[in-house]
């Protein structure tokens, strides 16, 4: 070490012989301007000390010799203006310092020396208003940013200038609203983003600036409601979209504007659009989206009625049972067809009479909501047509095919709803005289939830009490033994009662038939050996714990009308009045 007290200058060296440090200093400590070498000879720090610390202006090197930091230091630590330098000398950054990190204004490079990013910082990292560039000195983005990424507000531009986007910003991504522009500068889409992605309500331009598409967005694609446009800037269709297609309902106009009028249905995996041009008369079917067939002149299709006939459902007591779409109300309903030849052939003269009062029975109980709405009827090639509410299946397949159950509450809950619309029945002295699962059908109120109210259909063999008995029967496993033993003279209710004692027992008991062990046995035989007697004892599962329940079905259940329950007796029992 050697001193020269004249000018206050210190020298310091490692152990090797190399300078350690060269300066000014205080007390034998490095004080004012100075130089601090690594143990190789090369300089380390060059600038400002005080009370032994770097504090002022000073210049930090790589080992290289090159620049690694030129500006203000606080106690050894880089605070206020200041330069970083990559090793090959090219600017890093450029602006404040605080506790050692970028923090304030500053400027990123880029080691070709363009700028990177210019704006503010926060503990070193990108916070703040700023603008980030690409490595060709072009504007990559122009905003907000959080936590290093943009987000806010905010333009992302592509790399020859353009505007790209701009609009809201999250997580580095677009969210929020926006606007995407082709490289022309005109707007390619304004609307809705989330996660970087088109999602909620937007418009969407052709490349000449005129819509393409206004509505709704899922997944960066058309889902929902939404009107897609010609690029002369007249509709193109009208309605619902699924992923990017048209689907469900909508209207498909001609380029020209007039409208080429269009219901589209997905059925099974096929589209069929059915175009209306005057009336209806042709369809197209598409598959995958693709062309299969053009159907001319569809039998299935009523043009004076604007019905189409969907699919088939079932066969009822004398009518074929279709689903359709009213293109007028724009819903689905059902059609209920019956043959008045076939009528004519079955009943004689009396055929009108059996559609008359099915009509009449469906309007007198159009007001309760467990009966099937009627909305009209019409005549059409020699057959009746009655338009009818559309549920979504009957009871037996519910149970069946979907394999829900039911549990005793669950039972008691449905039928004290559906008892209403017998009660009225019985007021109006009506019988159904042909219940069974099928014809209870099932309506979601929330599907997700399996929530379900139940409807009761087909009309068709109804009669009034106490009319003369005219031979005609229901369905076999449903009807009560004296008609199948041949042992009455008119209609009375207590038909309806066992019946429902049956359907009753059968929702409890996994369809199983509590007069039947097998499926091929014909219950007559076991009705005729107990029916004099009326002893035939029901037998339960094991589950069913509940008395009244039990008391009930035993009693719906008595093989002689005049042991069996009375409707007053059914709507008053235990069963339902208790909770």
């Amino acid at each position: 070490m050697s001193v020269s007290n004249e000018q206050n200058i210190i020298i310091l060296y490692h152990e090797n012989g190399n300078k350690k440090y060269e300066g000014y200093h205080k007390n034998g400590k490095p004080e004012g301007k100075g130089i601090i070498y690594d143990e190789n000879g090369n300089k380390y720090y060059e600038g400002d000390f005080k009370n032994n610390n770097w504090e002022g202006k000073g210049i930090k090197y790589y080992k290289t010799g090159n620049k690694l930091y030129e500006g203000d230091y606080k106690n050894n630590i880089a605070e206020g203006k200041g330069i970083n330098y990559y090793e090959n000398g090219n600017k890093k950054y450029e602006g404040d310092f605080k506790n050692g990190k970028w923090e304030g204004k500053g400027i990123k490079y880029y080691e070709n020396g363009n700028k990177l990013y210019e704006g503010d910082y926060k503990n070193g990292i990108v916070e703040g208003k700023g603008i980030s560039y690409y490595e060709n000195g072009n504007k990559e983005y122009e905003g907000d940013f959080k936590n290093g990424k943009w987000e806010g507000k905010g333009i992302k531009y592509n790399k020859n200038g353009n505007k790209l986007y701009e609009g809201d910003f999250k997580n580095g991504n677009w969210e929020g609203k926006g606007i995407k522009y082709y490289e022309n500068g005109n707007k390619k889409y304004e609307g809705d983003y989330k996660n970087g992605i088109v999602e909620g309500k937007g418009i969407s331009y052709y490349e000449s600036g005129n819509k393409e598409y206004e509505g709704d967005f899922k997944n960066g694609n058309w889902e929902g409601k939404g009107i897609k446009y010609y690029e002369n800037g007249n509709k193109n269709y009208e309605g619902y979209f699924n992923n990017g297609n048209f689907e469900e309902k909508g209207i498909i106009y001609y380029e020209n504007g007039e409208k080429e009028y269009i219901k589209d249905f997905r059925i099974k995996g096929k589209e069929i659009r059915f175009h209306k041009n005057g009336k209806i008369d042709y369809a197209t079917i598409f598959i995958n989206g693709k062309i299969e067939k053009i159907k001319e002149k569809l039998n299935l299709i009523y043009d004076d009625n604007n019905f189409i006939e969907i699919d088939y459902i079932s066969k009822g007591a004398y009518g074929i049972i279709y689903r359709a779409y009213s293109i007028k109300d724009e819903k689905e309903v059902c059609l209920k067809k019956i043959n008045m030849n076939n009528m004519k052939k079955n009943y004689n003269n009396y055929y009108l009479e059996y559609i008359d009062r099915e009509i009449n029975i469906l309007k007198s109980l159009n007001k309760y909501k467990n009966s099937v709405h009627y909305y009209g009827d019409y005549d059409s090639n020699n057959e009746k047509i009655l338009i009818l509410e559309k549920c979504d299946k009957n009871l037996r397949d519910y149970i069946k095919k979907d394999k829900n159950t039911f549990n005793i509450r669950d039972i008691k809950t449905i039928f004290r709803d559906l008892n209403e619309i017998f009660h009225h029945m019985q007021e109006k002295s009506i019988i159904h005289r042909d219940l069974k699962l099928e014809n209870i059908l099932i309506k979601y109120i929330n599907k997700e939830e399996n929530k379900i109210i139940l409807k009761l259909a087909d009309y068709g063999i109804s009669k009034i009490e106490n009319n003369i008995y005219s031979g005609n029967r229901g369905t076999h496993d449903y009807v009560a033994p004296e008609i199948l033993l041949e042992k009455v003279k008119e209609y009375k209710s207590s038909f309806d009662i066992f019946s429902l004692g049956i359907i009753l027992y059968q929702i409890s008991h996994k369809l199983k038939h509590p007069f039947k062990n097998f499926e091929n046995e014909l219950i007559e035989i076991r009705y005729l050996n107990f029916y004099e007697k009326d002893n035939y004892i029901i037998e339960f599962d094991k589950s069913i714990k509940d008395d009244n329940f039990k008391d009930l079905i035993s009693k719906m259940l008595k093989l002689k009308p005049e042991n069996r329950l009375t409707w007053e007796e059914y709507f008053n029992h235990k069963f339902f009045k208790n909770n």
